[in-house]
């Protein structure tokens, strides 16, 4: 009885099983949701064909085979998903490309004019989506407009390059400043022009920084709406068909949202355990 009385007035256990409880308490807030629409993917749908959140009516994987050959049900989200990843695909490496060449000229002249370029690169990021979006918009209707081009899939490509630069210039920049410009001398000595320096020699050493860079610029492209509803015409992605519903969230956006979260965990899974072999 005396341990138990010491036990419960120790503070440091107290603590410590504070911080657990709290933690647990932060993960279940986070994952119930997600296990929850993951579940209400295979509930029947209502009658209009929104989500039903009666776990009464299950119907196994119909929704999903439904999703991939009704296009009543899936309601034409699979153009817009193809669009998506066409903007992602083509705006990530020219946003890559176009940081890599500024943060190498930075590199290459000792930090020269970097407090400005990160100025505005940080002023960016921090900037509001709907802000830059009007911007876009108007710069777009001034330079484009006049010369009978229209908002459509080439302004919002032009859209995601600009606000995802700033992003590879943040990634880059701190791994590149740790590499000691003598190995620019060493490669000129060898022969190998700029490009070839790049490829052969700054890429390698870059990797993972240029992985995590693309994979961050593609996820911001293709979940991107505000500044890519303000610039698209009649084009439609996948976030402008999701914010579009009215009436009641439809049946098929369960289905791909929980595609896209059983994909993105499987990913996680596998690297780590990739990573668990190697160890």
């Amino acid at each position: 009885m005396t341990n138990f009385l010491l036990n419960v007035s120790d503070p440091y256990k107290w603590k410590t099983g504070f911080q657990k409880s709290y933690i647990l308490f932060l993960l279940l807030a986070l994952y119930i949701p997600l296990i929850s629409f993951i579940l209400l993917s295979f509930v029947s749908p209502s009658a209009k064909g929104n989500v039903s959140t009666s776990f009464k009516e299950w119907n196994g994987v119909h929704n999903y085979i439904k999703f991939f050959t009704d296009s009543n049900f899936s309601g034409g989200v699979m153009d817009s998903f193809i669009n998506s990843l066409i903007i992602a695909l083509i705006a990530t490496p020219i946003s890559l490309f176009i940081g890599l060449l500024t943060v190498v000229n930075l590199w290459k002249n000792f930090g020269k004019n970097k407090n400005y370029v990160f100025m505005v690169s940080n002023f960016s990021i921090s900037c509001p989506d709907i802000v830059q979006g009007i911007a876009f918009s108007i710069l777009f209707s001034v330079l484009i407009l006049p010369f009978g081009f229209s908002l459509g899939m080439f302004t919002i490509i032009l859209a995601h390059i600009a606000f995802s630069v700033p992003y590879v210039i943040i990634f880059l920049y701190p791994r590149l400043s740790k590499i000691h410009t003598n190995i620019l001398f060493v490669s000129q000595d060898l022969n190998y022009g700029f490009f070839e320096f790049i490829l052969e020699v700054l890429i390698p050493m870059l990797w993972p920084n240029l992985c995590a860079a693309a994979l961050f610029i593609f996820s911001i492209s293709f979940d991107d709406f505000v500044i890519t509803n303000l610039v698209r015409g009649d084009v439609s992605t996948v976030t402008t068909e999701l914010y579009m519903m009215k009436g009641g969230i439809r049946a098929w956006s369960a289905v791909f949202g929980s595609l896209i979260l059983i994909i993105t965990t499987l990913g996680f899974l596998f690297s780590w355990l990739y990573k668990f072999r190697e160890c």
